[in-house]
């Protein structure tokens, strides 16, 4: 399931800093040099990826494990589970960076109980398209990773709801991966995250967004410049080499997928 969805996330990265090879460097040379760049690109993304599963799996763990939630879904108590929630929403604003607290709730048959983000939308069965959300009931086990949705690509980081080592529904801790783009910024590098075209018939509200070759972009946050470069590339080549040479720039591309 995992390798159906991830398959279709691209992440193309790029640095500035390469343009001065073509002066001094080899074609072998330089190629070596991708190669090693590629690698610690890699590596970046790895970290970051890393970095928002902790985040993400911890922040799911301690709201699952408060009282009012547990009991909202013992007891079918929704209005118990907003105000909870809300007051955690409170809490996070004021003592983290998370300002916006983005928290789904789902019963033990695998329902949505309380979106925190819209709490006029419950009810609903979550099995024909929420997979990870089965596979979280059955294993009883965490879940991280990029599921496709009607927003795009969000990083979900999901867990069960015990009670007395009982299963009594799940938890999903969302987040976007958009902060990367200012830490890779201080890096001079540049990021996209995009999406298979085939994808908009779950991504609905990505219908307008800009197109990359086969791809549209899922992102909020993204380098406008590299964008519009992004959509000069002749993928088959980026595809074949692992990255592109345009004419005015000397650019790496990186394509990530996981």
């Amino acid at each position: 399931m995992k390798k159906t969805i991830f398959i279709s996330i691209l992440l193309i990265l790029y640095t500035l800093g390469t343009a001065f090879y073509a002066n001094y460097l080899f074609k072998e040379k330089k190629e070596a040099s991708y190669i090693k760049l590629s690698h610690q690109l890699k590596n970046e993304l790895n970290n970051e990826k890393r970095f928002s599963k902790d985040i993400g799996i911890i922040n799911a763990i301690s709201i699952a494990e408060n009282v009012n939630i547990k009991q909202a879904l013992l007891t079918n108590n929704r209005e118990l589970a907003i105000k909870s929630l809300q007051k955690m929403e409170q809490n996070f604003a004021e003592k983290t960076s998370i300002k916006h607290l983005k928290v789904h709730i789902h019963t033990k048959n695998t329902r949505a109980f309380v979106r925190s983000w819209k709490l006029d939308k419950f009810g609903d069965d979550l099995t024909g398209f929420r997979k990870a959300i089965v596979q979280v009931r059955i294993t009883q086990e965490p879940f991280f990773g990029f599921e496709v949705g009607r927003m795009g690509l969000t990083l979900r980081s999901i867990v069960p709801v015990l009670n007395d080592n009982k299963f009594i529904g799940s938890l999903e801790f969302i987040q976007n991966f958009d902060k990367i783009v200012k830490r890779f910024k201080r890096k001079d590098y540049s990021y996209l995250l995009l999406i298979d075209k085939s994808l908009l018939k779950i991504a609905k509200y990505l219908k307008d967004a800009p197109e990359i070759g086969p791809y549209v972009l899922s992102s909020k946050e993204y380098d406008k410049v590299f964008l519009n470069t992004s959509q000069k590339i002749d993928f088959a080549l980026l595809h074949q080499n692992g990255y592109f040479i345009s004419k005015t720039l000397e650019i790496l591309l990186l394509v990530y997928t996981f």
